[in-house]
């Protein structure tokens, strides 16, 4: 759930000058739907699970939306996801890739939700890394994005052609 907060946050608080996520879902309500129909979870208990999520922890389900954050920040987003992601879909990051107002980037390897950090491998934590420092430095105003950049899906950065394809 980390990248998922770490999106909202940024949509909230304008210190946060650069994200990082790793599997993010675009909405929860999307996500537990996608549990739901993977574990053939019932109406009933469907009902169950969320009128007690949702009381115990006091918030509603339809208001945990990365999905709106990133449509109405500019924060640059570097996002990363497994192609067999069998907990939260790709989909959700692609969602969250074209949805965003803001410069992102999408990394996607082939690896599932339980393992994307030893497919992602030392690379990504070094690309992560660099993407922080270039974005979060005091009185940061890069003109580009890190050039390993020109090779992911993209869109829209500063003097970058804008790439949107995915596979």
């Amino acid at each position: 759930l980390g990248a998922a907060v770490a999106l909202q946050w940024a949509g909230i608080d304008p210190r946060v000058k650069a994200v990082v996520a790793v599997a993010p879902f675009a909405e929860l309500s999307s996500e537990m739907q996608f549990f739901y129909e993977t574990h053939h979870v019932s109406l009933l208990q469907r009902f169950l699970i969320e009128a007690a999520a949702q009381r115990e922890g006091r918030f509603q389900i339809s208001e945990v939306s990365p999905l709106e954050a990133v449509e109405n920040i500019d924060t640059p987003i570097l996002l990363a996801h497994g192609r067999q992601d069998d907990i939260v879909p790709i989909t959700e990051s692609l969602r969250l890739f074209h949805a965003a107002r803001g410069p992102v980037a999408l990394e996607e390897v082939d690896g599932k939700h339980m393992n994307i950090r030893e497919v992602l491998g030392k690379p990504f934590l070094k690309r992560a890394i660099e993407w922080m420092d270039t974005y979060v430095a005091v009185n940061a105003h890069p003109q580009s994005p890190p050039a390993w950049v020109a090779g992911l899906p993209r869109r829209p950065f500063p003097g970058t052609e804008i790439v949107t394809s995915v596979k």
